[in-house]
């Protein structure tokens, strides 16, 4: 799963937020299929969506684009 930010500074606080919530998580690039976004998400594991999903909500919105998931090749947004 992947979370997406328009900002790369908002894309490097979930990550350290997730990792010091002991969530394994890894910045990437932002895949081209999306086409939204500031080229940096967030990539986590689909057991931790709930978690994530609440540290998300707590977080500023203004650059949030979603969590999205990955099926077949193709990405949809799931929060």
């Amino acid at each position: 799963m992947l979370a997406v930010y328009t900002a790369r500074n908002a894309s490097l606080k979930l990550y350290d937020t997730l990792r010091t919530k002991g969530i394994a998580c890894r910045v990437i690039n932002t895949p081209r299929e999306l086409s939204v976004g500031c080229g940096l998400s967030v990539e986590f594991n689909d057991c931790e969506f709930n978690r994530v999903k609440a540290i998300v909500a707590r977080l500023p919105h203004q650059n949030f684009m979603g969590i999205w998931r990955s099926g077949s090749g193709v990405y949809f947004r799931i929060y």
